[in-house]
């Protein structure tokens, strides 16, 4: 978990030394990066990152400030019921026993203030949605009490149980909605894995891509397009419903899809790199490929309705359109390059203080890339703490150095 020494190198541009002098926690929260986005509606959202970074904006996504939290944690994900009422999920890995906990913050105003909402045993979360001021649903790492790693709440996320489940989950993404009084989801996992659920039960699936489980990241539903599952090397994968037979999807891009949305017939999808978005505007059937203008990685898309969206990714980037993505417009970050790349090769040769000197102390925009056998969020965790802006897993086998040389375009 400590392992933070590989390869460095260098890759140009990035360094956050010739900024104006600002606090590490300011330049933390500027870099950090965005792992959820939601509209409610064409001109007002919150976007929510590392560090425990909540924005808002008022305007459409042109302009975003930040809204202060108590908390330091990953934010994972967010949820709004209404203009004023909202949660923001995430966690934290402990380093020695290597389990997670839940952070929970709430709001009454619009995020103008948020507090947290005490949890004891929930692991870190990943996903959520709210229905109403009551009535929740989230997702995460499984755990010996938890194994399904998907949860439901009646009570405005005070308390949360447990659904039942055939296989433990650990969910990167989740899709949620309510049919009739039944709570339904469809969840992305590691290594294929696939949840669905009805009601009070998760049923455990898997995926592949050529032979190999497929790395899912992001879900999507609606009662037009049904159920959507992407994640890395290209895999996109459709069903009619929840528990129904998956296909897998062809398109013309091949990518590590992070993000997924859908308003009635449209779907939307991006991910590494941050340089296309791919849009359907027949259900999937067809797919149009679209220029962001940036690179970075893309982690999350929200649209509220076919025309007007927001994606954000890595190092804080945040682009909109207002005609369903034929067209996108930079408002954050789009200029930021990262200054180092960390290749972590070994876990056992560690030199945390080294890390710690180049992206705290020396103040240069780093990305930790993680090479070794151990896939635990633990590596991440640490890697954040220790300054770094961003942080990936490269996984192995024939695709691992083109992923690599991908990643370096992409940053």
């Amino acid at each position: 978990c400590a392992a933070l020494l590989g390869a460095v190198a260098a890759l140009g541009g990035g360094a956050l030394a010739s900024q104006p002098p600002r606090s590490l926690y300011e330049t933390l929260v500027d870099d950090a990066s965005l792992h959820d986005v939601q509209m409610i509606d064409a001109r007002r959202g919150w976007a929510v990152g590392d560090h425990g970074v909540v924005l808002a904006t008022d305007d459409g996504g042109a302009h975003w400030r930040v809204q202060p939290t108590p908390t330091r944690d990953r934010i994972g994900a967010v949820s709004f019921v209404d203009s004023r009422l909202g949660w923001a999920v995430g966690g934290h890995v402990q380093p020695h026993t290597r389990q997670s906990r839940a952070m929970v913050l709430r709001t009454t105003n619009g995020g103008r203030s948020w507090e947290p909402v005490p949890q004891r045993t929930l692991p870190a979360l990943q996903a959520v949605r709210f229905f109403d001021d009551r009535r929740g649903a989230a997702a995460g790492v499984g755990s010996a009490f938890a194994p399904s790693g998907v949860f439901l709440t009646d009570d405005g996320g005070r308390s949360w149980r447990t659904l039942g489940s055939d296989a433990s989950g650990a969910w990167r993404g989740g899709a949620f909605w309510r049919h009739g009084r039944r709570t339904m989801a469809v969840l992305a996992g590691e290594r294929g894995a696939v949840g669905a659920a009805e009601g009070l039960q998760v049923r455990g699936d898997s995926l592949a891509v050529n032979g190999q489980p497929a790395e899912l990241l992001a879900a999507a539903w609606t009662p037009q397009t049904g159920v959507w599952l992407a994640g890395d090397e290209g895999a996109v994968f459709t069903a009619p419903a929840p528990c129904g037979a998956w296909r897998r999807v062809e398109t013309p891009v091949r990518a590590d899809w992070r993000a997924l949305e859908a308003k009635r017939g449209h779907i939307w999808r991006a991910g590494l790199p941050g340089s296309v978005v791919l849009r359907s505007a027949d259900g999937g059937a067809s797919w149009t490929q679209h220029p962001t203008g940036v690179s970075t990685p893309l982690n999350a898309i929200s649209f509220v309705d076919e025309n007007h969206g927001v994606a954000v990714g890595d190092f804080g980037v945040i682009v909109t359109t207002d005609d369903g993505g034929r067209t996108w417009r930079s408002r954050r970050g789009g200029d930021r390059r990262a200054s180092v790349l960390w290749l972590l090769t070994d876990e056992t040769e560690a030199a945390p203080e080294l890390l710690a000197t180049t992206a705290l102390a020396g103040g240069r925009r780093t990305v930790v890339v993680n090479a070794t056998h151990d896939s635990s969020a633990c590596l991440a965790e640490a890697a954040h703490r220790l300054g770094a802006a961003a942080t990936h897993r490269l996984g192995g086998g024939s695709r691992a150095a083109a992923r690599l040389r991908t990643l370096v375009a992409a940053y």
